[in-house]
């Protein structure tokens, strides 16, 4: 669903995604960030987090709504 939204986006919008290759040490946080399901690497998470000047914010559920369901 969240392709299909992004795909329906760029068609009507008029703009394309493109990947860049981004290196280990470039891409800590993410790195970090997809392993939190593991204890050890969400308390890392947080305190790169807060080294890098990252705060908590509260995010209101409506922005994860999609607009067409197609």
């Amino acid at each position: 669903m969240c392709l299909r939204e992004v795909a329906f986006l760029a068609c009507t919008r008029e703009f394309e995604l493109r990947a860049v290759h981004l290196s280990s040490g470039s891409n800590r946080l993410s790195d970090l960030l997809s392993r939190w399901h593991l204890d050890l690497y969400a308390k890392l998470f947080q305190e790169e987090a807060c080294r890098n000047g990252y705060r908590d914010i509260v995010i209101n559920e409506s922005l994860f709504r999609f607009e067409n369901y197609w």
